[in-house]
């Protein structure tokens, strides 16, 4: 059964179940679990390919990027966090679709639109970036595990295969939903300044897309685990901050726009009244009253967050940047640790 709620279970109209959400759809588990089976799948696979080529075990406990256990430990992890990861995301965003419809309404004909425009350029992003991958698998595995290990090469150009669809369809969805997104925001969004709070949903939605590509950013660095490459590690980790920022931000900034928009006109139209009222303050006592009143309100809106998010969202998007750096951390841990002790 789906480890979703009952009354969420359901796609929005007009919007099917990706493919990478069937899998978990169709799992008797929840996503954990599935995520884990999706991962001993493929890695007990590699060992089936490993074994038919004669290619012990032995020989595959090191962290080293040339050998054929590692990248394939690597890349099965990569595709599993994926997949989980989109499938928590999509349960949260499911969790908080009632909340955002609330401040930002989509009609049943939008979804269908998103939905029709976005299938064909995620089957062409699918088979595409499904070849890329395919193609790649010759410049990466070596030409002796080509020829004497035929059954591991066969299981690293399926491996590959997945994870350029994977990576293809990912941009596609990621993109395809920042634009429909911005259109919602452009044609719907009603800011409220005495309730920016409510705006907030936008922020932690945002914040769970940086989630996804920063953990895999970070299972791309344990390929370089064991090699002395130091500097090309960080300049992984320093780009998959930039992107996870950029993505966290961008798909804010409409929001932050309007909500600015609405401020400056407000505090514009309340300073207009002040300046009116403390012209009549001095020979009328209501209006002295009335002036404090606006004084106060224009202190309120004065301090209205212009971002939709919360300090514990920035906190979460803060720690999810630190995420790439953990392999480093850990290599440099274990390293200690077998030195020491």
């Amino acid at each position: 059964m789906s480890d979703l709620p009952a009354d969420i279970a359901q796609a929005p109209p007009g919007q099917d179940l990706r493919l990478e959400q069937r899998i978990f759809d169709l799992s008797p588990v929840g996503t954990l679990p599935t995520a884990i089976a999706a991962f001993a799948i493929l890695i007990g696979s590699f060992e089936l390919a490993a074994r038919l080529t004669n290619y012990p075990l032995s020989a595959q406990l090191k962290l080293d990027a040339q050998e054929g256990g590692w990248p394939a430990v690597v890349l099965s992890l990569l595709l599993s966090v994926a997949l989980g990861l989109q499938r928590y995301v999509r349960k949260k965003d499911l969790e908080d679709d009632p909340s955002l419809a609330e401040v930002l309404p989509c009609t049943a004909a939008e979804y269908a639109a998103d939905e029709k425009a976005e299938e064909t350029a995620l089957r062409w992003a699918g088979l595409i970036g499904g070849l890329i991958g395919c193609a790649g698998t010759f410049f990466v595995v070596p030409l002796e595990v080509r020829i004497q290990h035929v059954p591991v090469f066969v299981w690293f150009a399926v491996a590959m295969t997945l994870l350029g669809a994977m990576f293809a369809r990912g941009i596609v969805m990621t993109r395809a939903g920042s634009r429909s997104f911005s259109r919602r925001v452009a044609r719907h969004l009603k800011v409220d300044l005495m309730r920016v709070d409510e705006l907030f949903v936008i922020g932690r939605r945002a914040a769970r897309s940086a989630l996804v590509w920063l953990s895999v950013a970070a299972i791309i660095c344990l390929f370089f685990v064991g090699s002395h490459t130091p500097l090309f590690i960080i300049g992984m980790i320093v780009a998959a901050a930039g992107m996870a920022i950029w993505i966290f931000f961008r798909s804010l900034e409409e929001v932050h726009r309007k909500i600015r928009q609405a401020k400056r006109a407000e505090l514009d139209h309340v300073r207009s009244q002040i300046a009116a009222a403390k012209t009549d303050a001095h020979h009328d006592h209501t209006a002295a009253a009335k002036l404090h009143g606006l004084i106060a309100y224009e202190a309120r809106i004065a301090a209205v967050k212009e971002w939709p998010f919360d300090q514990w969202t920035l906190v979460r998007v803060s720690a999810y940047v630190l995420i790439p750096a953990l392999p480093a951390l850990a290599q440099s841990g274990f390293k200690y640790f077998v030195e020491h002790f």
